[in-house]
């Protein structure tokens, strides 16, 4: 592959070997003056010579050469050859520019109108050495020199007409913070220099905005002959993205620096058509493509701002490290207080276990709690497992991100990570902030681990009253909050397709656990394993994984059939105690007996209001993210909002349960709840106001980019982060403290909920 890119630049250089060695009896010579328009007829009898001088002393701008022709033919083309005091260039008219589109009938388009700004050149004390793509030099401009000589020749017997103007470029050096215009197409690439102000601006932003849909590609790359600026040429060197709309770069001084000097231009060129930007808007081509090359110029800003200063990060670090400490000490406290003054901490001795003789149809916690050291066993199984997992999953995941992150580095190119280039900032990693933000996850999930081991050591229960003191499933959930925010963070360092699934995969841990727990607390003994839960969770991994991969809409078909008769099968397992097929011969035999009128009305009818409810849910939940998908939800995230929902659909149902049943849910509880649901509140709206998208085109995704909104370093994908780390502790407190009125309550005298889940002591 590397070979295949240096072939157009070995038959350029054979090219121009062949016309430097050859000779034509008709050549004609001329002084060329700038900005003056030449018009000629050549032909292989007949070649155009022409020597423009250097510009003025000082002036700091090169000349830019325009080149047409309106009869030049693909088989016998016009060769241009631009020699310069130390470097040399050379293209052809027509110009053929690929296209990217694979179902082009043509795959070349022709360009008659070419146009390249020539080498900037420096003195001669100016040297650099190269490795790779990571190349340094001086940026001195003293006495470069303009003065170039152009050459037109074909091997064409018939008179071709070419039209050639010189003209210096404006605005040539960029200034820091100024706004420019420029034009250009794919024959018709332009380019501009920056050099850095001082050695205290260590980082630079350069800003790319444009009105038209002309897709683009931007570059970055080392002041240094030759540049390149054309399509096949410009991810040679230096940093590129493609743009459609939006754009950015971070670009370092290190990357460019030279005995204390640094400088590079910014190369801007045009695509043939618009598939590498937006595969649905592809331009179509035909035999005609060459009078279509209009439709491909595009004009854009640009401006080259200065990154912010040693200063401004630590304040933005600090400030947020100093939010989340705050918190937590503020949630230190309130353990504290709730545990000196909440009367849940103070139990009745007194009370005493004793199991109950009346029958009634209803089964008690009791009934579930014969195997206490069992249950206690297995809860802890849960933090176990997702330890083990955490790190023979976390560690692969540390490895590839930072393979990815040399990998941008190294090839230069900008489209392998989907960042916020408007809100990006770069601290060892390319975009610092994304990935600092998840601090949250990681002191909340400790914090969390503390607070349980807490609970579990001053939290005592009388004898035989509340519910049972099974915390395996809470340190699971501290441990998943922690590696949530160590894997978000992985995600930012270069979040793409390929490793989204690394930033959603302990969310689906999560709310797994949620489910359990709340399960648990009133079916100690036949709660759901570890082995089990784990298994569901690497299967719902794992359908996210093809989900992710191939991202099309026969896979969500598949996945949304299969769910939704996933939930109709539930359903009946629910409403007959899951015997479904002893419970659809029942349904049957009443339907002969009865009629099937009679035999349609629900025997249980509570239990099939809650039933159908769900149902109900679960499939609003299906269908609007079918309809959502793929423009405003990917299958990642499509996958988790059902997660959640039915998470967040059975937490209310606990808590409806309770009022039914006449508990109470203790102030320590309301309070996190409150808290909790107003975080949730907040944060969604800062979730779904997205900044990018990876299931689209780079291009696409850069449509999104937003600037920072707080401390000018946090954007709206950072407050999300800040925000539902937080709202994440709240809602596990909020589970840990639910039952908290019922630690004087005799256990048999607490009711399962049978309403919604299997009663398995009464199955036969």
């Amino acid at each position: 592959m590397c070979g295949d890119k240096f072939i157009p630049i070995l038959t350029s250089t054979f090219l121009i070997f062949t016309l430097l060695t050859s000779s034509t009896n008709g050549d004609v010579t001329l002084n060329g003056v700038p900005s003056n328009v030449y018009r000629y007829k050549i032909s292989s009898a007949e070649s155009l010579h022409l020597t423009f001088p250097e510009l003025k002393k000082n002036t700091n701008q090169p000349y830019r050469l325009e080149v047409s022709s309106t009869n030049a033919a693909r088989i016998h083309p016009v060769f241009v050859v631009v020699r310069q005091e130390r470097s040399i260039q050379s293209w052809q008219i027509p110009l053929l520019v690929e296209a990217a589109n694979p179902d082009a009938k043509n795959p070349f388009v022709e360009y008659m109108n070419t146009g390249r700004t020539l080498c900037y050149h420096t003195d001669d004390s100016s040297t650099y050495s190269s490795s790779n793509k990571s190349i340094q030099r001086t940026t001195k401009i003293i006495n470069a020199r303009t003065n170039f000589t152009v050459t037109l020749s074909t091997f064409s017997t018939l008179s071709v007409w070419v039209t050639l103007r010189a003209l210096p470029v404006d605005n040539y050096f960029l200034k820091t913070n100024v706004k420019y215009n420029a034009t250009f197409s794919p024959s018709e690439p332009v380019y501009y220099a920056y050099q850095f102000p001082d050695n205290d601006v260590k980082t630079v932003h350069l800003q790319v905005t444009s009105d038209d849909d002309v897709c683009f590609t931007v570059s970055v790359q080392p002041h240094i002959c030759p540049i390149y600026d054309l399509l096949d040429q410009i991810t040679y060197q230096g940093k590129y993205q493609t743009v459609s709309k939006n754009g950015g770069l971070v670009i370092y001084r290190k990357n460019f620096e030279y005995d204390g000097d640094a400088s590079f231009v910014v190369v801007f060129v045009a695509h043939a058509d618009n598939y590498e930007c937006d595969t649905d808007a592809a331009v179509p081509f035909n035999k005609q493509a060459r009078f279509r090359e209009n439709r491909q110029i595009s004009n854009v800003q640009f401006t080259v701002k200065a990154s912010k200063k040693t200063g401004e990060y630590g304040i933005a670090i600090l400030s947020l490290l100093g939010f989340n400490l705050v918190i937590c000490l503020v949630i230190i406290i309130l353990t504290y207080l709730f545990y000196r003054f909440g009367k849940h901490y103070k139990h009745d001795h007194n009370t005493g276990y004793s199991r109950r003789h009346s029958k009634t149809t209803d089964p008690r916690l009791s009934d579930f709690i014969h195997q206490r050291k069992r249950n206690r066993r297995m809860a802890l199984n849960y933090f176990w497992h997702i330890a083990n997992i955490a790190i023979f999953y976390g560690l692969p995941v540390v490895q590839l991100m930072v393979f990815y992150q040399r990998a941008v580095n190294f090839t230069g190119d900008l489209d392998l990570c989907y960042y916020n280039n408007q809100c990006s900032h770069p601290l060892y990693f390319n975009d610092f902030n994304h990935v600092y933000s998840n601090l949250g996850y990681v002191l909340f999930g400790l914090l969390f681990l503390f607070v349980t081991a807490f609970r579990n050591r001053k939290m005592q229960s009388s004898p035989g009253c509340g519910i049972p003191k099974l915390y395996g499933l809470y340190y699971a959930m501290g441990v998943a909050l922690v590696f949530e925010g160590v894997l978000s963070g992985c995600y930012h360092i270069c979040p793409n397709q390929s490793n989204f699934q690394f930033d959603t995969s302990f969310m689906y841990v999560m709310a797994m656990l949620i489910m359990a727990k709340l399960y648990q607390n009133r079916h100690p003994d036949v709660q759901a394993s570890a082995y089990s839960t784990f298994t569901v969770l690497g299967l719902s991994v794992m359908v996210a994984m093809f989900g992710i991969i191939f991202n099309s809409l026969p896979v969500l078909i598949v996945f949304f059939v299969s769910y939704v008769i996933f939930c109709v099968y539930m359903a009946f397992k629910l409403y007959f105690f899951a015997n479904v097929t002893r419970g659809m011969r029942t349904f049957v035999d009443e339907a002969r007996s009865v009629g099937i009128k009679q035999g349609l009305r629900p025997r249980r009818q509570r239990l099939f209001v809650f039933v159908v409810l769900g149902l109900l849910i679960n499939f609003t939940m299906a269908i609007s993210g079918f309809f959502l998908y793929p423009e405003n939800v990917d299958f990642g995230t499509y996958l988790l909002i059902i997660l959640m929902g039915n998470a967040i659909m059975y937490s209310i149902f606990y808590m409806a349960m309770k009022m039914i049943t006449k508990e109470r849910i203790c102030f320590e509880a309301m309070l996190y709840g409150v808290l909790a649901l107003v975080l949730w509140l907040a944060g969604a709206y800062f979730f779904f106001n997205a900044a990018t998208v990876w299931s689209k085109t780079p291009a696409q995704s850069r449509l999104l980019n937003q600037d920072c909104m707080v401390f000018d370093f946090y954007d709206t994908h950072d407050i999300w982060h800040i925000l539902s780390a937080p709202a994440l502790f709240f809602t596990f407190s909020f589970l840990g403290a639910m039952d908290d009125d019922l630690v004087n309550t005799r256990q048999d005298e607490i009711k399962v909920f049978r309403l919604y889940f299997v009663d398995l002591c009464n199955l036969t």
